[in-house]
């Protein structure tokens, strides 16, 4: 039996019945007849209609051609099934337990895990030693004034278990070492590789390296004021990666200007000021580019190979392709 996709709106004009979004492929519009009513009404709110049906009947013969048509015995229909359905992949419960390792569990990390859970995906690691603070309540919508002085990690754990009956895994070592990440990285193996954290810049060095030769993908994810950082979103042996940027820092400014060469002075009494719906901006736009990716739709994300900056303020966005790293590039050489 067949019925009406769920993601369509249906509405009468008083003379016509119009099904999906007008100018779009995945348009039908037909005159409001007794007849186009009755079959439209069987299709959405009765059983269902059988396959001999769909090419005898003119109206279910332009649905199904239009893709806009599913069989009724999928499973139970839910968010993330009904996304994969709309941008054409077929739903697979599998990739939902690919294991994420998430660096940072501060407002842009525990909003990215918060959506990841929320939407589905049940193997998160997420790697944070800071504890929350007002400051976080703030700028995040995931934090209460009740989670203020627990590690982030537990109090992350304990709101997605409650919301979402799923249990993340965390890590309260933070290591910011090539060592440090490498014996990480190799014990949880990642499907992907989220960096919500910046405690060094030699950090992102490292675990560029190290993401690199395990040909992990990994993405970047940034905010400070009005603007927000999507990217780059690397994927080892087809990206370039994080090599890049930093030899184009070394060869613009100097090599003193190189990640390696930065260290991060009173970050007991500077703050990284933004506010929750930038964070909640930030975070989305970051799910988008993952879930095209783990839907093999490469062609959708972003900040693949690039990164978007958004300015939230005036909405505008500057987007900047990583920088050719060089032949001899860790990542040229595995490809």
């Amino acid at each position: 039996m067949k019925k009406l996709k769920k993601y369509y709106p249906v509405w009468n004009t008083g003379k016509s019945i119009c099904i999906g979004i007008p100018g779009t492929s995945s348009y039908f519009e037909a005159v409001a007849t007794p007849a186009i009513t009755s079959e439209i009404d069987r299709l959405i709110q009765g059983n269902g209609v059988a396959e001999n049906e769909i090419d005898a009947t003119d109206s279910y013969r332009q649905l199904a051609e239009k893709g806009m048509i599913e069989i009724t015995d999928l499973p139970a229909s839910t968010s993330n099934l009904l996304f994969f359905d709309y941008i054409g992949m077929p739903y697979n419960e599998q990739v939902f337990a690919k294991p994420i390792l998430v660096f940072g569990a501060g407002a842009g990390g525990a909003s990215i895990v918060y959506l990841l859970s929320q939407f589905g995906f049940k193997n998160i690691t997420v790697v944070d030693d800071d504890k929350v603070s007002f400051s976080d309540v703030e700028r995040t919508m995931v934090y209460r004034t009740e989670n203020i002085g627990q590690r982030k990690v537990d109090a992350l754990k304990e709101i997605i278990g409650t919301n979402f009956d799923k249990a993340i895994r965390t890590r309260v070592k933070v290591t910011t070492t090539y060592e440090g990440i490498d014996s990480l990285v190799s014990d949880v193996l990642p499907a992907l590789v989220i960096k919500a954290a910046d405690p060094q810049l030699s950090f992102r060095l490292h675990l560029n390296d190290v993401c690199v030769r395990y040909g992990i993908p990994f993405v970047s994810m940034a905010y400070a004021y009005e603007y927000l950082k999507v990217g780059p979103f690397i994927l080892p042996g087809m990206t370039s990666c994080e090599q890049g940027i930093n030899r184009q820092l070394k060869h613009t400014y100097g090599g003193e200007k190189g990640f390696e060469h930065h260290e991060k002075l009173y970050e007991k009494y500077t703050t990284h000021p933004s506010v929750s719906f930038n964070i909640n901006i930030l975070a989305n736009l970051v799910l988008k580019d993952i879930l095209f990716f783990f839907a093999n739709r490469s062609d959708k994300m972003q900040s693949l190979g690039r990164q978007l900056l958004f300015n939230t303020l005036d909405f505008k966005a500057y987007m900047s392709d990583i920088p050719y790293c060089g032949a001899d590039c860790i990542c040229r050489k595995r490809s």
